[in-house]
């Protein structure tokens, strides 16, 4: 029998993205992600990296309480089941083991090279791609600033036009 399947809606400043989550391409990315929408993690959070014919990268929450606490929470590696194709979903991570958190990132197209560096999909978007393409461009380099009191005023001052996710919830 094939795992669950949960749409989570990202009521965004420029409209909606729907995603279907997928249990069996990540376990516990997609556990961790679902934990995350229903924490509140991503309502306020701004979309701070889009490049174009790369990602659209969010992760940061307005709240810094949120950051330092579930943002902080990682989940182990897990093997590529699905890959990082136009639309599909994944957590970023750093070069060190097990260090997917909080940041997810939106292919804006087959980025394949990212399977082998351990991005496992867990999610594709089924609804707004366009709007996920459309995305205010910038790219933030200070992300822990932006993770902390004051950072995201910085950010929205140096970024007006910056989207945001308003709220992100699972569809019942």
């Amino acid at each position: 029998m094939a795992g669950k399947v949960t749409e989570v809606v990202l009521e965004t400043s420029s409209g909606e993205i729907v995603l279907e989550v997928f249990e069996d391409w990540s376990p516990l990315g997609s556990a961790h992600f679902i934990e995350l929408v229903q924490a509140g993690f991503y309502d306020g959070a701004p979309w701070f990296r889009i490049v174009d014919g790369f990602v659209a990268q969010c992760g940061i929450s307005a709240d810094p309480a949120m950051n330092a606490g579930i943002g902080a929470k990682t989940v182990r590696d897990e093997p590529v089941v699905e890959g990082n194709k136009h639309g599909h979903v994944s957590f970023g991570r750093s070069g060190a083991p097990n260090s997917r958190s909080s940041h997810i990132f939106i292919n804006y197209k087959d980025n394949h090279f990212l399977d082998g560096q351990g991005f496992p999909a867990f999610a594709k978007v089924k609804e707004g791609l366009e709007v996920a393409e459309n995305l205010h461009r910038c790219e933030y380099d200070d992300q822990f600033g932006l993770s902390q009191a004051g950072g995201l005023q910085v950010f929205r001052d140096m970024f007006p036009d910056a989207d945001f996710i308003l709220r992100a919830f699972v569809r019942e």
